[in-house]
């Protein structure tokens, strides 16, 4: 399936470094924390995603909008 990672529900912007963060690196709370995507807004296939619900997709678009 093809998604974007900021659409998915275990997406999150938590548990980074200062590093990471400063990087704009984000994380999947189902992979280990090794584990870093550098963009969540471009498209790749992953099997664990989970759609967030109706109530937050508006916000997470919003987000994403700001982003760009």
């Amino acid at each position: 399936m093809t998604v974007r990672c900021a659409m998915c529900s275990v997406f999150t912007i938590k548990g980074r470094t200062d590093k990471q963060k400063q990087l704009g690196l984000y994380r999947c709370k189902l992979e280990p924390v090794h584990v870093i995507h550098v963009n969540p807004f471009i498209e790749r296939d992953c099997d664990k995603f989970k759609e967030v619900p109706e109530g937050q997709k508006q916000a997470r678009i919003d987000w994403e909008n700001k982003r760009f």
